[in-house]
């Protein structure tokens, strides 16, 4: 079975959460934590 790199919504409880509260991330593959990272910038 094979997770979807599904991408982050650009919303504010995203960005809030993203920015002032988590602290870590654990992806379950290489293209997951590609796009968190991506996802992760504009923020």
């Amino acid at each position: 079975m094979r997770g979807l790199a599904v991408p982050i919504k650009n919303n504010p409880l995203n960005r809030f959460l993203l920015t002032k509260i988590v602290s870590h991330v654990v992806a379950n593959s290489e293209d997951t934590r590609k796009t968190v990272i991506q996802k992760l910038r504009p923020f």
